[in-house]
């Protein structure tokens, strides 16, 4: 069965398929993640990247100024995308 699809009870108790991985299931870590836990993770590591390359770039030209407001910027955002997924990945499994 594809990791996008799971069956569970409803409630007159009857199998039906369910989009995604069932809550409350103990954390594995050899258990592959899905398509889209995987896709989150890759977009919280382009944007560390991109963030990465533009302080960089900033701090080559003299704009500290700029790259410091980067690096607060992507660091509030990397701190809240990444608190997001790691909660939705520990419901998850």
């Amino acid at each position: 069965m594809p990791d996008s699809i799971h069956l569970q009870n409803d409630a007159g108790g009857v199998r039906t398929p369910n989009a995604g991985r069932p809550s409350g299931l103990p954390i594995f870590s050899t258990e592959p993640l899905t398509e889209a836990e995987r896709q989150q993770l890759l977009d919280l590591q382009w944007r560390c990247q991109s963030a990465a390359l533009q302080i960089d770039l900033c701090l080559g030209i003299d704009r500290v100024d700029v790259a410091l407001d980067t690096l607060q910027s992507v660091s509030s955002d990397v701190g809240i995308r990444s608190t997001e997924i790691a909660l939705k990945l520990g419901s998850n499994r």
